[in-house]
């Protein structure tokens, strides 16, 4: 009897690397490899002038016995999910490591320090994918004793005809960020260096809690271990459901946003949490990893069925975990493979699914025009109402009935829940007659908002308004603004901080004046600086969008976040205005360094205050920049024209060079706020101008 035995040609790597996906599928790979290996950080330098891709951790390193099974493909004694020495749960199971870095190039290089040995070995993909029987491949594996402290580079020669293609790819938002943010896990740093721009998991996190708080319905959350849904509106929690979990082997945590969105509010979400379909998203997180899949969770799934009972606009983090043996991936790590483990995991998120949007959109009913009373006028005086009676005003099937605190006034009753008010009016006692009072009632009191800011129309604050006689009178109200009536309904745009107080005017023939009062707050949004303490006033901050970033330069982020940390009004002038003066001076040196607005900031203009002068002043000459910057930063081209006062910015800069010596005794707290403001708006102008090949 003959025998023979079963070969595999080197070309299969190919076909096998092939499988993964993307980029972003294949970079996860090697993240999660440092992970496992206790990584605190890992560092992804992608340099496109020297064409390599460069990944290092700080990890364990790879012993002589993690070295064979690295290029034992497809095979690990790893067990997926099972928590490691490092108390994480495990991730590589199936020894993709390897093939993922051929994603990127033919030619890899490791370098790895385990236990004091230096270990040095590099493969040649194509030279391995030539053979006839892979197993022929010999790997030298160089070994020296070093000092060094544990961990692994790799270094990956990029493909010529593909580098610009991975620099473009890993500039778009969406693809860096699931690389940076792929883990659930605070003590877990992931910093990647994309030709220059660095972005990390620490420095520039992604709070999706708080994006559009303006525009959020709900907050909903589930937690498997105590099996209930909890529904949150203006951050009170308004109802919580029993859900059982009908799982085993597996524990599920999700947190989730739900909007209610008007026309062109999708635009202003952070991209990460945008589907290939363009559409929201949560991320769906398996043992703290992202996992590349936008179906187990898909919002858009009971529109499908009964658009009625559907909420669609929803983000957040869905973070499922297991260590069963039966679940599994498919070939390119974008599904599980099917197994009636996996069905049921997904069966089970697609009830879920359906059942927080159908609770949802039957709340949203009562919730948006919080119509909830029988009611709205008593023919009587409060005085001769019982409280069952007040109580019983509240419609039977008002959702929320047992959960309304009724608030008992001289001649009204205010029936809230979840910061709304609904009102009912009552007779006042008279000598003569009983009559009702005239009544206006606002959404709110106060309202904060950033700039700049649409037209306001000012009478949609306005919820209840009635005279003595009950007939509506919205429309009749006065408005004054800042004690002067004004002639229209609508508050032009605002582009500066400030504040106005709005008063509701209205003069009944029986029962007098009337007036309720609104305060307007508008402030500057912040930089996505992430400061150090919530706590803290915050001194640097500009008109830009909520996810916007500043990215020409890493050390000038570092000092805008001190900064922010230690400024307090009365404290810290001297660092602070000295500080504030380095930001103009960082700006106008990158600025030159670029190579941008050679003739504003040449070298032969000694002067600060001039070239930053002469910065704004190129700006706002040029029309074409303008509006380049204004579509970059979501405001409108008027605001920006206002914001490039060239007489401005100087005088502000002569301050800050005085500060830069005598701050204490020249730069008031008012004059650092505002110096602040300037540095802050010329830090976001800098960037604009570096990072926009449109701008020379």
């Amino acid at each position: 009897m003959n025998k023979t035995k079963l070969r595999v040609a080197g070309n299969i790597l190919r076909e096998l690397s092939e499988k993964i996906p993307s980029l972003t599928i294949a970079m996860n790979e090697l993240v999660k490899n440092a992970y496992d290996a206790g990584s605190d950080e890992i560092y992804i330098d992608l340099d496109i002038e020297n064409n390599l891709l460069r990944i290092l951790d700080d990890g364990s390193g790879l012993s002589e016995k993690a070295i064979d099974e690295l290029f034992h493909v497809s095979n690990s004694d790893k067990q997926y999910g099972v928590t490691n020495e490092y108390g994480r749960y495990t991730q590589g199971s199936k020894g993709l490591g390897f093939l993922s870095v051929f994603k990127f190039g033919n030619h890899v290089k490791w370098v790895t320090i385990n236990e004091k040995i230096m270990r040095t070995f590099e493969v040649k993909f194509e030279e391995l994918v030539q053979l006839d029987y892979i197993d022929e491949y010999d790997i030298d594996v160089y070994e020296e004793n070093v000092e060094d402290s544990n961990g692994t580079t790799i270094e990956i020669k990029l493909r010529e005809d593909e580098k610009q293609y991975l620099l473009e790819y890993f500039t778009d938002d969406k693809n860096m960020k699931r690389v940076v943010h792929s883990f659930l896990d605070g003590n877990f740093k992931i910093s990647f260096n994309n030709g220059g721009i660095e972005y990390n998991s620490v420095d520039n996190p992604v709070d999706f809690t708080q994006i559009l708080r303006e525009r959020r319905l709900f907050r909903v959350k589930y937690d498997s271990s105590n099996e209930k849904i909890h529904f949150y509106h203006n951050d009170i929690n308004v109802r919580t459901e029993d859900y059982k979990m009908t799982l085993t082997d597996v524990s599920l945590n999700i947190d989730l946003v739900i909007f209610e969105f008007k026309p062109r509010d999708k635009s202003r979400v952070d991209r990460l949490y945008i589907s290939p379909k363009e559409q929201l998203t949560p991320l769906i997180y398996i043992n703290n990893n992202f996992f590349n899949n936008f179906d187990i969770f898909d919002p858009s799934l009971p529109r499908a069925t009964k658009s009625s009972v559907s909420l669609p606009q929803i983000i957040g983090n869905i973070n499922i975990i297991t260590s069963s043996h039966n679940m599994d991936f498919n070939s390119d790590r974008t599904n599980f493979q099917e197994n009636s483990f996996t069905n049921s995991i997904i069966k089970f998120c697609n009830d879920l699914n359906y059942k927080i949007q159908s609770d949802g959109s039957e709340m949203k009913k009562h919730l948006r025009d919080f119509d909830i009373l029988r009611r709205s006028r008593f023919d009587k005086i409060l005085s001769d109402t019982s409280d069952r009676e007040l109580q019983s005003n509240i419609k039977t099937e008002f959702y929320f009935i047992n959960d309304v605190d009724i608030e008992k006034k001289s001649n009204k009753v205010d029936y809230k829940f979840a910061n709304r008010v609904a009102t009912a009016t009552f007779l006042v006692p008279s000598s003569t007659s009983e009559i009702y009072p005239a009544i206006i009632t606002l959404n709110k009191n106060n309202d904060i908002l950033e700039i700049p800011t649409p037209q306001i129309n000012l009478r949609e604050y306005v919820s209840v308004a009635t005279d003595s006689e009950g007939k509506n009178i919205k429309d009749l109200v006065e408005i004054y603004v800042n004690s002067k009536i004004s002639a229209s309904d609508i508050l032009p745009s605002v582009t500066s901080p400030c504040s106005f107080i709005i008063e509701y005017k209205y003069k009944d023939s029986k029962t007098g004046d009337i007036i309720e009062q609104l305060i307007l707050e508008f402030v500057n949004k912040k930089l996505p600086i992430n400061p150090s303490s919530s706590t803290r006033s915050i001194l640097l901050e500009a008109p830009v969008p909520s996810s916007y970033q500043i990215t020409f330069n890493l050390m000038l982020n570092k000092l805008l976040n001190q900064i922010n940390s230690v400024y307090s009004p009365g404290k810290n002038a001297e660092l602070v205005g000295t500080s504030l003066r380095a930001i103009f001076e960082i700006c106008i040196k990158e600025i030159i360094d670029n190579n941008k607005m050679n003739s504003s900031v040449n070298l032969s203009i000694t002067d600060l205050k001039v070239k930053v002068g002469n910065v704004i002043e190129e700006l706002n000459n040029n029309n074409s920049y303008k509006t380049l910057i204004a579509t970059n930063l979501s405001m409108n081209y008027r605001s920006l024209d206002n914001i490039l006062d060239r007489v401005e910015f100087e005088r502000f800069i002569e301050k800050a060079h005085l500060g830069a010596h005598f701050s204490a005794t020249y730069l008031s707290d008012i004059e650092i706020m505002h110096l602040g403001h300037k540095a802050a708006i010329f830090v976001v102008l800098t960037n604009e101008i570096i990072t926009n090949n449109s701008i020379m």
